[in-house]
């Protein structure tokens, strides 16, 4: 689900894959990316600019360099085979520190941002996010889903061997399952968000940070996981797809340290 802050998450570690560039002019990026829900004025414009300059400089003085240390560790354990269980729910946990420090920072910079927003304009994004959630656009096929995670992974490990390919379908299989649980959930979101909206001023900001804050929350949900199929990939990979997988954290170690200067 797209929401304006996921948007904002999403659209930073998006600029860190694209490139420090990117990363370094986030600023632009974000207004780029938040004009497909709602027409801002020119002080809401220089706001949003001024607040994503400011998570930047926080960024980098405070997370980067914790990113580098795990990655560091992830590269070890990818290069000495030592990738266990453990280790990848040790990283996972990581992941949910980085993000909950995120929700920490960003939880008193919302308030601003969602106050200056006018009753036309909430109005405004939950119409772009009810278009989005409920878009009338064909879904992918279960061959295009497929082909379109075998790709992505093939960025990280070289070309799939058919018995990890199978685990991919596998994965397929679970989604197609769980895939009417999670648009039921984001249906209910979208209502959360269109009642919040016709809240008296002062509520309504609340309200909407908190389910945005929520919402870059992981879930906890034992009902569904796909972390046995993923390290069951892994556990697949041969010496060739190990080094293509190192090659490419080390292009992310050159671009973490590009963006600390």
């Amino acid at each position: 689900m797209k929401t304006l802050l996921i948007l904002f998450l999403s659209v930073t570690l998006t600029a860190c894959s694209l490139g420090s560039t990117a990363y370094k002019n986030l600023d632009y990026v974000v207004l780029w990316y938040v004009s497909d829900y709602v027409s801002l004025n020119k002080s809401q414009k220089s706001h949003l600019s001024q607040t994503t300059k400011y998570f930047i400089a926080w960024h980098r003085s405070n997370e980067v360099e914790k990113y580098k240390v795990i990655l560091r560790e992830f590269k070890q354990d990818i290069a000495q085979q030592t990738m266990t269980d453990q280790r990848a729910d040790y990283y996972r946990q990581q992941i949910r520190l980085f993000l909950s420090k995120i929700r920490f920072y960003l939880s008193p910079n919302l308030t601003p941002l969602l106050d200056s927003l006018s009753d036309s304009q909430y109005v405004q994004i939950v119409e772009a996010l009810d278009e989005q959630i409920n878009s009338d656009k064909k879904p992918p096929t279960s061959d295009e889903k497929i082909n379109e995670m075998k790709e992505e992974l093939e960025e990280w490990y070289g070309t799939l061997r058919p018995d990890q390919i199978e685990v991919l379908i596998k994965i397929n299989e679970k989604r197609k399952v769980q895939t009417p649980i999670w648009r039921a959930a984001n249906q209910e979101w979208l209502e959360n968000v269109n009642r919040a909206i016709k809240m008296d001023p002062e509520q309504r900001s609340k309200e909407i940070k908190a389910i945005l804050l929520a919402t870059l929350t992981p879930s906890d949900s034992p009902s569904y996981s796909e972390k046995e199929e993923w390290m069951q990939i892994w556990r697949l990979a041969d010496d060739k797809q190990r080094e293509s997988i190192l090659d490419k954290l080390s292009e992310y170690q050159t671009l973490l340290d590009d963006i600390s200067n």
